[in-house]
């Protein structure tokens, strides 16, 4: 669908996997954005499904939201679904809660401070064997069922966020705390300062150690250049901060190394600091201020990677920005695609016919464990007290993030079959998360490998994968003569009391 409407794609309609939503200012225009769409789709010999199909809508349901004149908010329909959500008793249902309220966490103010107490219950990945452990022993105590209470209700009373209007200057708040920055993107339309977006993410350990005024300065840059860009590049906008100094950062040459960098990063944007004192600063003073993870650098609101993996990364847009997956959801609980292709294979006869499965079921069923001599090399061979049959189909057990799992033991012959549903079907998640979902189901020897190869080998994932820059070797400088090439290094000293300047 990206290929046949490329060049319109985040022009005239936005495209999600196989949704395509159509816009128009007007009537007219509309329209004629329709005609372009339905044209190219009869050229690439697509159908569309008429049953599925809305036309000249006001208010339409979008990847889970309510897109309308108004703004953006979320689906009802997903909101009477969390009112009635059970309390988690496991790691696994807390992970699943978190990722689909996490899924509308830029709806929610201090999103991050309310949910603490439950991530504090999910496992921590470790860096061995991609396993996970937990942060703190599992307790649901009063701290996690108020915070559980509290996330449904923030959810069912969500305001509405604005559109971004490019025609329009924008007003951009920072603050930095000790641990975390925050910062809030304004926007003045018809009278009235809305929220265009919001944005938080926890400073790393050599981040924490720098002093207060760098940290503003941090915020400033992280806002404008990172998470913003897309929206503020090209456009005039002002920024509020509340710590005096940055005002001047412009200005100053008292900048260490990494000051000019993130100067020269703002290079390219037209705007003007202005002081506000922290009182008058809350909104992304308390975003900074929210419990962070170190570990998780653009966690907190619809990081720009989210929209690289619904579009073209040479055409990113905020007004895509505004309606894109969190890095937080969890696929299991938006689209089941992934899990319905056991649904149209017979696994007990498909294992029957694998020779490499059929003596297992028997020995299974048999409760006897062979020989090597019997059977041959075979790598079932270490798994078979994990081995169990369930209607006539090979299982195999294992425990993930505290949870018993069955896995279905997948013959050979259907692995590009279960790949092709859990990593093309599923948005072609990196290779972590695939390996993930494939062992929330499956298990066949060398699966790890295979999926490798499959991800490597990935035409969309190669041609999305960010190109890795080489740098340029470092070779000796060829004169011809002496004194052709002079180089000086020189330090200015600041000016003494005196007045007289010292050169170095």
């Amino acid at each position: 669908m990206e290929e046949c409407l490329a060049d319109l794609n985040l022009k005239i309609c936005c495209i999600f996997i196989d949704d395509i939503i159509i816009y128009g200012k007007t009537y007219e225009e509309h329209l004629r954005n329709l005609q372009l769409v339905f044209n190219r789709i009869r050229e690439a010999n697509l159908k569309l499904a008429p049953g599925k199909c809305e036309f000249f809508k006001r208010r339409v349901k979008y990847v889970g939201h309510i897109v309308s004149e108004e703004g953006i908010e979320i689906n009802k329909e997903k909101t009477d679904v969390v009112t009635s959500w059970p309390k988690p008793s496991t790691p696994v249902e807390v992970r699943r809660f978190l990722g689909f309220v996490g899924y509308y966490r830029r709806f929610i103010h201090q999103f991050s401070k309310i949910s603490k107490p439950l991530t504090e219950l999910m496992p921590a990945p470790t860096k061995k064997h991609h396993k996970t452990k937990l942060k703190t022993p599992w307790h649901w105590g009063a701290q996690q069922d108020k915070a559980f209470e509290q996330l449904k209700q923030q959810l069912v009373s969500a305001p509405i966020l604005g559109y971004a209007d490019s025609s329009t200057p924008y007003e951009l708040h920072t603050d930095a705390s000790g641990d975390a920055l925050g910062a809030v993107l304004y926007q003045e339309q018809h009278g009235i300062k809305r929220v265009i977006s919001y944005a938080s993410r926890s400073l790393s350990k050599a981040e924490r150690n720098y002093p207060a005024h760098k940290r503003e300065f941090l915020a400033l840059k992280w806002a404008v250049a990172d998470k913003f860009k897309d929206y503020l590049y090209g456009s005039r906008f002002t920024i509020l901060t509340d710590n005096n100094p940055v005002t001047y950062v412009l200005t100053t040459a008292k900048l260490d190394a990494a000051g000019h960098r993130w100067l020269a990063s703002l290079a390219a944007f037209n705007f003007d600091i202005r002081y506000r004192p922290g009182k008058s600063n809350a909104d992304a003073d308390a975003l900074s201020r929210l419990p962070a993870e170190v570990d998780s650098d653009n966690r907190c609101n619809i990081p720009i990677e989210s929209v690289h993996a619904i579009c073209r990364k040479a055409i990113p847009s905020a007004y895509v920005e505004s309606l894109s997956l969190s890095p937080d959801v969890v696929i299991d609980d938006i689209d089941n695609r992934g899990t319905n292709v056991g649904n149209i294979i017979d696994w007990a006869q498909a294992q029957a016919n694998d020779i490499d499965i059929r003596p297992w079921i028997e020995f299974v069923r048999q409760n006897r464990k062979p020989s090597v001599g019997e059977i041959g090399p075979s790598p079932l061979m270490r798994q078979f007290n994990r081995l169990c049959l369930i209607d006539d189909v090979l299982y195999r057990e294992t425990t993930i993030d505290g949870e018993v799992r069955k896995q279905l033991v997948l013959p050979i012959t259907h692995a590009s079959t279960v790949l092709e549903a859990l990593h093309n079907d599923m948005g072609h998640p990196g290779k972590d998360r695939t390996l993930s979902l494939l062992r929330d189901r499956f298990y066949w020897p060398g699966m790890h490998k295979d999926t490798e190869q499959w991800i490597e080998q990935c035409g969309r994932c190669i041609r999305r994968k960010t190109p890795t820059n080489q740098r340029a070797p470092l070779v000796n400088i060829s004169t011809s003569s002496p004194m052709e090439l002079v180089a000086i290094d020189y330090l200015t000293l600041e000016p003494s009391k005196g007045g007289s300047v010292t050169y170095w």
